[in-house]
């Protein structure tokens, strides 16, 4: 396979909310008896916002999703200012991969709008999107691929039996036919012989609704099975529920340290959740060897989240001038939410 073009999908246009027209008219009088005759409303204008997708820089694919190939289709929705840039984005409903949603977020926050106008006058709105990640397939080659995945399955080897699943869960293949129910029933069997790779999919599976009905506690339950045979995705991905408490009970403690694993396992996102777990642990030595372990982090989104808590005094004590060093060294590295709060606080740019 190969990396395909990332495909942004415009989920429908935010609609700008129509204002009422103002009360007023010419009185007229009738006999013994005054009425008030409106004026006619005039015509709302509204335009909807536009994007140029060519202002959206390309996502970098995270290179542990890559190595696993890891895809699937993240939904967003994000607020457009009235400049046209994005404020805030947030995943309404996830790939079933972390690290693939962060880089969606990421990816949107590059692109620049057009906003939404009423009557001439820009308006801020939320607008939903999707990213799609996939991979390209060269059709010269879906017919080895199927006969070497079918010779393997006769052998029964379970690698292939497990990438013959894949292709009947996400497409890829034009030989083979997506069905989500044969490709369920394939990775159960190996899921339960302990295969990680396989106890993932189901997981994601379940988190998503591919090929079955969401369930969040199943898809916990298979995640921590693959989490505790060291798949350092999995471990990500088990955090990110223990964080959020979704399918699980929240637990920030046991979130730590399954964040803790999958940063050993080569996932440098995981640093930075932990990290955010400091912060909000209300113990000034913990939140102080937060904010020395992220000043000494070389992730731009580090940057940015330690300038965030400057700014609002969360975990740490408010400090403007330490929130705009840590976002203009944020900002050099390309972040653009820090480029967002610069302007915001009403800091020059550079150019």
């Amino acid at each position: 396979m190969k990396l395909n073009t990332l495909v942004p999908i415009l989920l429908g246009l935010t609609c700008v909310p129509a204002v009422a027209g103002e009360a007023g008219g010419m009185a007229e009088e009738g006999p013994g008896v005054a009425r008030i005759v409106p004026s006619p409303a005039p015509p709302v204008q509204r335009k909807p916002a536009l994007v140029n997708f060519a202002s959206c820089n390309k996502p970098i694919w995270p290179k542990q999703a890559l190595r696993e190939e890891q895809t699937g289709t993240v939904t967003l929705r994000f607020l457009i200012g009235v400049d046209g840039a994005v404020q805030d984005s947030q995943v309404v409903l996830t790939s079933g991969y972390p690290l693939l949603d962060f880089a969606a977020l990421e990816g949107i926050e590059r692109c620049r709008f057009k906003p939404a106008t009423l009557n001439g006058v820009p308006q801020s709105g939320w607008q939903r999107m999707q990213y799609v990640w996939t991979f390209d397939s060269d059709p010269k080659e879906d017919g080895p691929i199927l006969a070497g995945l079918q010779a393997g399955i006769e052998q029964r080897k379970a690698e292939a039996r497990f990438q013959m699943a894949m292709y009947q869960l996400k497409g890829g293949n034009s030989l083979i036919a997506k069905d989500g129910e044969a490709a369920l029933k394939a990775l159960l069997p190996l899921a339960e012989d302990g295969m990680a790779a396989a106890q993932e999919a189901l997981s994601v599976a379940y988190l998503t609704g591919n090929g079955t009905a969401r369930d969040p506690v199943l898809a916990a339950q298979w995640l921590r099975k693959a989490a505790e045979r060291n798949f350092s995705s999995a471990q990500f991905s088990l955090a990110r529920l223990l964080q959020t408490g979704e399918g699980v009970q929240r637990n920030d403690k046991e979130a730590f340290e399954w964040y803790a694993k999958a940063g050993r396992g080569g996932i440098q996102h995981a640093y930075l959740a932990m990290a955010e777990i400091m912060l909000d642990s209300g113990d000034a030595a913990t939140t102080a060897r937060a904010v020395d372990w992220l000043q000494k982090m070389t992730m731009p989104a580090a940057h940015y989240l330690l300038g965030e808590r400057y700014e609002l005094g969360r975990g740490v004590a408010q400090d403007l001038v330490r929130a705009k060093q840590l976002y203009r060294q944020a900002d050099q590295s390309g972040n653009v939410k820090a480029r967002h709060a610069l302007v915001r606080l009403g800091e020059p740019l550079a150019p």
